[in-house]
């Protein structure tokens, strides 16, 4: 056999055992983190159902990309409120509220260009008049393309110490 036939050959080989192996991983991540902040539940949520606020304090941030450029759509806190945004350095993304609700949270969707549309939660887990435990939680379906499937294996090592960087941002914005 020529050397070109054993390499196309081997790579071949290498190529479908990935993808087998790509089919066989999870088909969904999820990732959360959560925090006690000291504040009530009503100014907890005052904050988090207020878009206009996510760029001090959520993962998408302008510290991460200066040319970042925000777009603010609907009424504050309610479901099809949108927040949108472009850098070159992190691309162009699209946060859409789909439920709220003062004593639970609020729920959204996230688009970004070249992945699955995911889903996120921001729960109160125990509500007080001075203390609320809040979760950031995450979730995208992969589908069956294997490369997403592979990529969804970082997601908690990624996705996950953002997370806890934005919940502290969070903490320190309603405690001070």
């Amino acid at each position: 056999m020529k050397p070109w036939h054993l390499i196309a050959v081997s790579l071949s080989v290498v190529i479908i055992t990935l993808s087998l192996i790509g089919f066989l991983l999870p088909s969904s991540y999820r990732v959360e983190r959560a925090i006690s902040i000291d504040a009530a539940t009503p100014d907890v949520y005052t904050t988090i159902s207020d878009l206009n606020t996510w760029p001090d304090w959520s993962p998408w941030q302008k510290g991460e990309d200066p040319t970042l450029v925000y777009t603010f759509e609907g009424a504050i806190g309610a479901p099809g409120s949108k927040l949108s945004w472009h850098g070159d350095n992190v691309g162009s993304a699209e946060i859409t509220i789909t439920n709220t609700n003062p004593s639970d949270g609020l729920y959204y969707t996230i688009t970004t260009a070249g992945e699955p549309v995911a889903e996120g939660k921001i729960r109160f887990l125990d509500k007080g008049d001075e203390r609320t435990r809040v979760a950031f939680e995450y979730s995208a379906a992969l589908g069956w393309n294997p490369v997403q499937r592979f990529a969804g294996l970082f997601a908690e090592g990624k996705v996950g110490p953002e997370f806890e960087a934005s919940l502290l941002r969070l903490k320190d914005r309603l405690e001070n």
